[in-house]
């Protein structure tokens, strides 16, 4: 699965965050059993939040067992930028 660099429309769930520009690339695949999905697995993901936010890192999650596991690396996180943008981060 290779959807490539795409642009995203970022929210905090009330209203547009006035972010100017993201992007995500996604590389990965899905895990089947008895023709249906059971695991999403990204071997790599990147994000990009106008410059301010910028990371990458891999990780699972088990659709069967409501489980994942991440590992991120944080290039560079300006966390007055994005609470200027009313992002929430979970």
């Amino acid at each position: 699965m290779r959807p490539g660099r795409e642009r995203l429309a970022l929210s905090n769930g009330e209203r547009p965050t006035g972010c100017r520009e993201g992007s995500a690339e996604v590389n990965g695949h899905l895990e089947l059993a008895s023709r249906r999905v059971t695991k999403f697995v990204a071997s790599s993901v990147a994000a990009d939040i106008d410059g301010q936010a910028v990371a990458s890192g891999t990780g699972w999650f088990d659709l069967n067992q409501d489980t994942y596991s991440a590992e991120a690396d944080v290039q560079s996180l300006d966390l007055a930028y994005l609470g200027s943008r009313r992002l929430r981060l979970a």
